[in-house]
């Protein structure tokens, strides 16, 4: 149903009645904008043609056969050019605006609200193709309107269910949902089957069980934003109107078909006849300027059908917005009424017109401004004289024409031509080239280079923008980019009167109808995630800032200057000026710079970061560092003992070594004196045997030595021992 809520006030002492309220809008509608056509519609309908590149109006062709009837696309150049950037501009990433809160404690509100309402436009509306209508609206007829409301319509849904059970049949019936159409019970078709293969065993089978086949009809949908783009002449506003929001009236005049209002739920809809409607709308020159491009039919009222079927009989409605003191307080509210023709179908109080609108070159105290094909209308218009007048004399001189004096030529000769071809003539001087002017080529080509300076000069949009100049290759690359930048300044200027403008209002009217009218919590999968959103939650908070993000349109200096910021983020955080949270929004604007819709895939928010644990407990800290230094003393102390053993150790093992060394060294030396005195005591005793034989041979007495005559001592065993000891008297030789 298109109506927001129901009617509050109708039936009330003091209000109007239907024919006051028929009155009422009769004359507002006659007296809004182009209404009936006038200057303002003409002006649609010329930059429609001329946009087409149509040769109509005035790009008619000449009259004359044989003349040039191309037509230059300045229009559509310009436009079509121009339309990239700004589109890239607004849908270059999921996030056209950013909802930025005003109090601390609404934080996490508005980054919730920004999330559900870009997936509002984008995911449950055709975002895309509404901001490329909106914008191209615009820039070819001033003004594109975009309608935005809450379509509280519930679609009836029909389902067919075979063979289910009880148990599936209760849960179908108890769904609130749904409601049943029919039922019909029948033995289950499986039930014949078992039977024979119990028989088979020798088992008897149970009684068949019953199932069902059903038919509902469900129903889906439990309300949503709406938004759909309004043609340019659909669209009326008061003579007066400096914007939406302040006019005193507005309206969107449409076609329905009968249907469609019986199952919006309006009344009166019966009383609708053939003569009821208001074809003001299916009349519009504009609109049949648009449709006789690819329409033999332009003027055709409706789609063919068939009289007998009444229900898709086609009329054009009027939703009316205007201020109005219907209850007869004095105060004026605004209402909305729905008419058709003279029969009025419904009235309601409201909250506001549900339109939003852009112009690219807004005009002081004026709703409607400039296009951009208003600026280049003229510069078409030139160029197209041009081209017609210098193709027609390049035609002329290829295709010379022949003077040939009456009668004195053969004609059929004339116009037969044939390599060698002879024309047969009376008199010399009979046939002969006719004196023409000759086309000045050069002039021609100049006039033209006039002409594209002068729309460049207007439109803002050159062709270094474009990127197709060759002259740009002989030019420095610093001047190139000052005339690119300047023609670029004047595309975000029109991107910036779009934001603070039509899109602002556009997402401020989506939070707030997502507000008021969502009943219940919706999941989304937004950036990668899903998340539950509630907009029950933000009813009472509206003091939010929209902040809609437009770029430079040139991603690749985009990304540069986010390479830049980097590195100036880097420096900064050594000295704490930057944190997480800051290093994650860069990442994620030079993500979707690059063209990656979901930064989250590569970059984890500090936000959705596990909490780090609270500060630990001053006094733990002092006792924590207390027991690390004892355990640090009781472990040097342990390492000094253990270095004390060791040493100890190690001089005790010195001690045993050195004992051990000398006692080995005794126990050698004592070994080396005994072997010593056994081999001196052997040598004495050879000695001996001879001394003895000698002295008995000199008359010493047998059996012993006594002393000798030089008065020395002897030994036992009659060996000589000398005054000087052992070795001594080995040295007494004979003759000594």
């Amino acid at each position: 149903m298109f109506d927001d809520e129901d009617d509050s006030t109708a039936g009330q002492p003091g209000g109007m009645t239907d024919a006051e309220l028929i009155a009422v809008t009769d004359e507002q509608i006659r007296q809004s904008v182009a209404y009936m056509g006038g200057t303002l519609s003409e002006q649609r309908r010329r930059n429609e043609y001329f946009y087409l590149a149509q040769p109509v109006g005035e790009l008619s062709a000449p009259a004359i056969d044989g003349r040039s009837s191309v037509v230059s696309t300045d229009v559509a150049d310009t436009v079509e050019w121009m339309l990239p950037s700004l589109v890239k501009t607004f849908c270059g990433s999921d996030q056209v605006c950013e909802f930025q809160p005003r109090r601390q404690q609404d934080e996490a509100a508005a980054k919730q609200a920004t999330d559900y309402v870009n997936y509002v436009l984008f995911k449950q509306n055709p975002g895309f193709s509404l901001i490329y209508t909106w914008i191209k609206d615009a820039l070819i007829q001033k003004n594109g309107v975009m309608k935005v409301w809450w379509d509280a319509s519930r679609e009836d849904v029909r389902e067919t269910y075979r063979s289910i059970g009880e148990a599936e049949l209760q849960i179908l019936l108890n769904d609130p949902g749904v409601e049943p159409i029919t039922i019909t019970p029948k033995a289950d078709p499986g039930a014949h089957e078992v039977a024979e293969n119990l028989a088979a065993v020798g088992m008897q089978a149970p009684a068949p069980a019953t199932v069902y086949d059903v038919v509902v009809k469900r129903q889906t949908g439990s309300g949503r934003v709406r938004i759909e783009n309004v043609p340019p002449e659909e669209f009326l506003i008061s003579h007066s109107a400096k914007s939406i929001d302040t006019a005193a009236f507005c309206a969107h005049r449409v076609e329905k078909t009968i249907s469609d209002l019986r199952a919006a739920g309006y009344a009166n809809v019966d009383e609708i006849g053939s003569d009821a409607t208001d074809n003001a709308g299916a009349m519009s020159g504009e609109r049949v300027q648009r449709r006789s491009f690819d329409d033999d039919m332009p003027h055709e009222f409706g789609d063919a059908q068939s009289e007998a079927d009444e229900s898709q009989r086609v009329v054009w409605i009027t939703e009316c917005y205007l201020r109005l003191d219907f209850n007869g307080d004095g105060i004026a509210e605004w209402r909305k009424i729905v008419r058709c023709g003279s029969v009025l179908l419904d009235h309601e109080e409201c909250d506001g017109p549900p339109f939003v609108s852009i112009t690219p070159i807004p005009l002081p105290h004026r709703f409607f401004g400039l296009s951009i094909a208003d600026l280049a209308v003229e510069p078409q218009k030139l160029k197209t004289s041009l081209l017609r007048a210098g193709l027609d004399g390049l035609y002329h001189s290829i295709n010379g024409r022949t003077y040939a004096i009456d009668g004195q030529v053969n004609l059929d000769d004339l116009l037969t031509s044939r390599p060698g071809g002879v024309v047969r003539i009376k008199s010399p001087g009979a046939v002969g080239a006719l004196s023409e002017g000759r086309p000045d080529l050069g002039a021609a080509q100049a006039m033209l280079e006039y002409a594209e300076v002068a729309k460049e000069n207007r439109t803002g949009f050159t062709r270094y923008s474009q990127g197709t100049s060759a002259q740009a290759l002989n030019q420095t690359a610093t001047g190139v980019n000052l005339i690119t930048n300047r023609a670029d300044s004047r595309i975000e200027l029109i991107a910036r009167v779009f934001a603070e403008t039509g899109f602002r209002d556009l997402f401020t009217r989506i939070l707030k109808l997502v507000s008021q009218y969502q009943d219940q919590a919706s999941m989304a999968r937004v950036n990668g995630q899903w998340v539950n959103f509630d907009p029950r939650a933000w009813r009472t908070q509206f003091d939010f800032s929209v902040a809609v993000g437009i770029g430079t349109g040139n991603k690749d200096q985009q990304v540069q200057h986010l390479m830049m910021l980097g590195q100036v983020m880097q420096q900064a955080a050594q000295i704490g000026l930057c944190g997480p949270r800051e290093f994650y929004n860069a990442a994620r604007k030079l993500t979707e710079s690059l063209g990656f819709k979901e930064p989250d895939l590569f970059f984890t928010d500090p936000a959705n970061s596990p909490p780090k644990p609270p500060p630990p407990n001053p006094l733990m800290l002092k006792l924590q560092a207390d027991q690390q230094e004892a355990a640090g003393k009781l472990a040097l102390e342990r390492e000094k003992a253990q270095m004390e053993h060791q040493l100890q150790r190690e001089r005790l093992e010195a001690e045993i070594a050195l004992k051990r060394e000398e006692l080995t060294l005794k126990f050698q030396f004592q070994r080396e004196a005994d072997l010593y005195g056994r081999l001196y005591a052997q040598s004495e005793a050879m000695v001996d045997d001879g001394r003895t034989e000698h002295n008995a041979a000199a008359g010493a007495a047998p059996g012993g030595i006594g002393p000798g005559g030089d008065g020395q001592p002897g030994l036992p065993g009659g060996v000589f021992q000398p005054q000087g000891g052992p070795d001594a008297g080995l040295g007494i030789q004979p003759g000594a």
